[in-house]
This record gives C-alpha cells, structure tokens and sequence, in this order.
C-alpha cells in the first residue's frame, strides 16, 4: 500500500539519506544532512512523507514555489503505483503554487527519473552550489 501524507519532525529525523541525496547535499552546500534536513522541514510551507507497505521512502516539500524531495537509502525500485501517487499530489501542488522550480542532481538518476515521471521539464545541467555539482532545472507549470 502507498500513501502520500504530511510529514513530521519525527519523519524527518529518523530519515535515512540515499547515498545519491547525501552526496548531492555535501555538493550543494558542504553541510551536514541532518541540518538540511531540519531546515528543509523548518522552511517549507507543505512536507510530506511516501509510505511503501508502511516504509518511509520519501520525504518532499514545498519553500515558496520551490519542490525538494529525497530518497530512503534503501530505494533502487519502486512500483509504478509510488510514481502514479506521487504525480497526482504533484499536479494538487501546482494548482496551488503554479509554476513550481527546484534542481535535481545529475549524479542522481533516479531523482532524475521520478522527476520526468512527475512531469517536470529538465534543462541543462549547469553548476550549481558551492562545489560546482551538475544539476538540472526543473519545472512544472500549474496550466498543463
């Protein structure tokens, strides 16, 4: 069974990082996890977790019009039902902030894939952060 619902403290902090996410947050801004992961829960407007058969597998939010999301250090696959509820809460969120924008990491295809599969336009990849990572831009319009 999936389930998309709203995210705690608690969800946040017995999260445990993708490789992929740690990496692409040491490249991104050199600090801990933990403390990305605390101000990402302190400065979003909306956060939610995705159970798999009662399994946290990814926490996502909302900072102005800005999507993040990461990963449980245990997902390589998942059933296209994690996609297709996923995507249904990703169209809710563009109605209600319209033209939604983040960076997915290039180092990281399965970001890379959930975010096609969500409906975000890719572009480039170009440098970002402090340490010149790759990363695409994404976005989502509310109108499609």
């Amino acid at each position: 069974m999936i389930t998309v619902t709203n995210a705690t403290i608690d969800d946040f902090a017995l999260f445990k990082l993708h490789p992929n996410n740690i990496k692409e947050i040491e490249i991104t801004s050199g600090l801990d996890p933990d403390v990305i992961l605390a101000a990402a829960f302190e400065l979003s407007t909306e956060k939610f977790k995705v159970t798999v058969d009662g399994k946290v597998q990814c926490l996502f939010g909302i900072i102005n019009s800005s999507i993040w999301f990461l990963f449980d250090e245990s997902v390589n696959s998942l059933p296209l039902s994690f996609f297709k509820v996923c995507r249904q809460v990703i169209k809710q969120l563009a109605v209600k902030y319209g033209n939604i924008t983040g960076l997915v990491y290039s180092g990281n295809p399965f970001a890379i894939k959930w975010a096609k599969f969500m409906g975000f336009a890719l572009s480039g990849p170009t440098e970002q952060g402090n340490n010149g990572g790759l990363f695409y831009g994404i976005s989502y319009r509310g109108d499609y």
